[in-house]
């Protein structure tokens, strides 16, 4: 089972009480950080267990989506909250660099299975995290979790294959 990224009262004190602005990106931003901290955590410590931790994040994924954490204050800290303003406001700033963060995991996952290009992969990966964790706000599935670990190994093998397929649609 996963531990809490916020099993402990601190973690929450700490989250709702630091110094935050008038809409609360600090303290959002900083749960999310915090929890990057904590998937990075994850990811180290079951990776010799469970096998490649591309492989394992979404194992990690699916039993957070299983906890108390993450319908509440978790994953409105992660994504944003609804009502994230656009481009040029701190908030939005915040979560951009926050998925960028998430992209260099990914691209270091990506690198440790041998995939020839990784940050193409890791953009594939991306894509498949945020529409599992959306669709286990939406739906409470966790299990969305298992689908995109599938489409993820799809994912990867497309990546090694040799190049010589005819470009998809709106390919240049």
């Amino acid at each position: 089972m996963v531990e809490s990224f916020a099993g402990s009262d601190r973690f929450i004190t700490d989250a709702n009480t630091s110094r935050r602005d008038v809409n609360g990106d600090e303290r959002r931003n900083g749960a999310a950080e915090r929890w990057l901290d904590w998937l990075s955590g994850e990811l180290a410590r079951r990776k010799s267990a469970a096998g490649p931790r591309l492989m394992v994040l979404w194992d990690v994924l699916e039993e957070w989506f299983s906890s108390d954490d993450f319908q509440g204050r978790v994953a409105d800290s992660l994504i944003g909250g609804a009502d994230l303003p656009g481009p040029g406001h701190p908030a939005h700033a915040a979560v951009a660099a926050n998925r960028q963060r998430l992209r260099r995991l990914l691209e270091d996952l990506a690198e440790e299975v041998g995939a020839p290009d990784p940050t193409e992969l890791a953009s594939q990966l991306q894509m498949l995290f945020e529409g599992a964790v959306v669709g286990a706000l939406i739906d409470g599935q966790p299990q969305v979790a298992r689908a995109a670990r599938q489409l993820a190994l799809v994912a990867l093998a497309a990546s090694t294959r040799p190049r010589g397929l005819p470009p998809g649609p709106g390919a240049r």
